[in-house]
């Protein structure tokens, strides 16, 4: 038999998407909610439920240790110097990625993203060697594409605490080593 309140359960009811959270006519044992650690705090915060149906499942505490230092961060720096020194790390990296000849895969500068840079995998250079020699040497994560541009581009992010000029300068030294010593194809 289900649990009383579990998705399975006959009891739960779905949340009237048109109500407001925490104001559904359902009793506090049947209210749903994204992680709900005890029914006793559901009980107790029913305004704090989301319209979701209850997850069983810890959330993963790491998760929670990085948003509040990521938050900290945030705060200590203040938002908008924040993104102006997202903008400052990406446009050092830009420059020196076209210094080593790199070519962006989104060509209109302003539509690239601030913190994810994509450039083509250079003609010859197998991506993975490339990501792999970066790693190895440097210990810098850089990762392949995804979907269509799978094996064609690198993606290269600044975000966050590595968001500076000084990781900009690490990538692109790292990147220039990496073309240097990895094999090229002779096709």
């Amino acid at each position: 038999m289900p649990h009383q309140g579990s998705p399975s359960s006959p009891s739960t009811t779905r949340p009237n998407p048109k109500s407001t959270p925490g104001r559904q006519s359902q009793s506090p044992s049947t209210q749903t909610s994204l992680i709900c650690p005890s029914c006793g705090a559901v009980r107790a915060r029913p305004e704090c439920s989301f319209l979701f149906p209850r997850i069983h499942h810890t959330l993963p505490v790491i998760s929670l240790y990085c948003l509040r230092e990521s938050l900290a961060l945030i705060s200590e720096q203040g938002l908008e110097n924040s993104w102006r020194r997202h903008r400052e790390a990406t446009a050092h990296l830009h420059k020196c990625l076209r210094e080593l000849g790199l070519k962006f895969f989104v060509k209109d500068p302003e539509i690239r993203l601030p913190t994810i840079t994509t450039v083509t995998v250079p003609a010859g250079y197998n991506w993975r060697d490339i990501v792999s020699y970066v790693l190895d040497h440097f210990n810098i994560e850089i990762s392949g594409g995804l979907g269509p541009s799978e094996d064609k581009v690198l993606r290269i992010g600044l975000l966050g605490y590595n968001a500076t000029t000084e990781n900009a300068d690490r990538v692109a030294e790292a990147l220039r080593e990496a073309l240097q010593h990895c094999p090229k194809n002779k096709l």
